[in-house]
């Protein structure tokens, strides 16, 4: 039986959310992508599921209620959810203060939102495939850290 890689997205902006679920359709990799909208829905379906945690949490930079820094800190703060690995995405604006604090609070991946679809697609089969490697592997998941940023050149990101 092949495994299935599961997935929670957390954002309430659906037009982001319908593309990441076309762009994750594409990967190679069997996916369930369950959204949640909010912080609140969130610890509530992770509560409920504790037993059978996804295998990857995205939250979305700009998650309502508190945020996703506080909600990656709750989580984090959580021994039930210690091995989750949990990605934080943001709009392409974010600065690396952003994606520094997501490190230190306990992400694993940070990306900056695609403007097209077949970047997206290419972000997150390079996400899913190294996250399937490390999941398939004796590899701890502790050591994943993946940061998808484009490079800045005279000081401004350039697009691919």
């Amino acid at each position: 039986m092949k495994q299935i890689l599961q997935i929670i997205l957390a954002g309430d902006h659906e037009d982001d959310c319908q593309f990441f679920r076309e762009a994750v359709a594409a990967v190679r990799v069997k996916t369930l992508v369950k959204q949640v909208r909010d912080d609140k829905q969130l610890m509530e379906y992770l509560h409920r599921c504790v037993m059978k945690l996804p295998h990857i949490l995205f939250l979305d930079a700009d998650l309502p209620a508190m945020g996703a820094m506080e909600s990656l800190a709750l989580i984090r703060s959580d021994q039930k959810f210690r091995e989750l690995a949990i990605g934080i995405y943001a709009g392409r604006e974010t600065g690396d203060e952003i994606a520094e604090e997501a490190f230190v609070l306990g992400a694993n991946i940070f990306m900056n939102k695609p403007d097209n679809l077949s970047e997206m697609q290419s972000t997150l089969a390079h996400i899913i495939y190294l996250f399937w490697q490390y999941h398939t592997s004796p590899l701890k998941k502790e050591n994943f850290l993946l940061n998808i940023r484009r490079p800045k050149i005279n000081g401004y990101r350039k697009d691919l």
